[in-house]
């Protein structure tokens, strides 16, 4: 299998994987920012808030398990959006960047995303 199969996009999430998904991520209270996140919260301008309030009160855009159960959250300030990638494993902050808030990626091509796993039986882990 390979990587490409292994993404899941929230449009393709039932209602109980967002919930069970969002619910893992916001209920974790100590992210810890690893090296490569640091430089890109400086490089893009982002606050280490902004990333702590997207994992709070964000929204889950996408699952992944390319190496660890990783995690995409959004959240929107504005004109701008903050993105925030996370391990469930070690619990760090992967990177983070910047998009437009209007962009909605209606142009995002779904054949990269092809995982038909269960996230709420995935989320039994880390609950």
């Amino acid at each position: 299998m390979s990587a490409l199969d292994k993404r899941k996009h929230r449009k393709q999430m039932t209602k109980a994987e967002i919930i069970a998904v969002e619910d893992v991520v916001q209920a974790q209270p100590n992210w810890v920012l690893g090296p490569h996140a640091i430089a890109r919260l400086e490089k893009k301008g982002i606050t280490k808030e902004q990333v702590l309030e997207t994992l709070k009160i964000g929204y889950v855009i996408e699952v992944n398990r390319n190496n660890d159960l990783c995690v995409a959250f959004r959240k929107e300030y504005g004109a701008f959006a903050v993105c925030v990638v996370v391990s469930l494993q070690t619990r760090w902050v992967v990177t983070a960047w910047k998009n437009s808030a209007k962009d909605k990626h209606r142009r995002l091509d779904f054949s990269n995303y092809r995982w038909g796993v269960d996230l709420t039986r995935e989320m039994e882990a880390f609950a």
